[in-house]
């Protein structure tokens, strides 16, 4: 079996890549309890920049509902954007793309994880309805 086209350069969506790999995002838990970007995650990217494209892990949008686990990057003011551009920019000088997983964490969370606050998510009978498909 051969894997030739694995390390062929493609164009996805207009982003030329410069191969066919690509890491998916997996939970690292070293951002910042306020979802920032740390030294340590960038160099835990930057080590896995052979890939072509690299997809964070997920990445919460909503201040008020941070996230499902500890120290999980945040995207959720442009506050951040200097804080994410050190991130981006040190994947891009290694040769590689960069996507953000945004995510919602709903239901899924606890409250310790968000401040005490309560977690937004559909009714339970939202889920159970769209399931049956009604």
């Amino acid at each position: 079996m051969s894997f030739n086209k694995l390390f062929e350069q493609i164009t996805v969506g207009g982003v030329e890549l410069s191969n066919r790999i690509a890491m998916s995002p997996m939970a690292t838990n070293l951002a910042t309890p306020e979802g920032y970007p740390t030294e340590e995650l960038v160099m835990y990217y930057v080590r896995r920049a052979s890939a072509g494209l690299i997809i964070t892990e997920y990445t919460y949008v909503n201040r008020l509902m941070p996230g499902g686990t500890p120290n999980q990057l945040g995207l959720y003011s442009d506050d951040l954007i200097p804080k994410f551009a050190r991130l981006t920019e040190a994947i891009h000088n290694a040769g590689t793309k960069v996507f953000v997983q945004l995510v919602h964490v709903g239901r899924k969370t606890r409250r310790d994880l968000i401040w005490s606050n309560t977690p937004i998510a559909p009714p339970l009978t939202c889920h159970c309805l769209t399931r049956l498909g009604r």
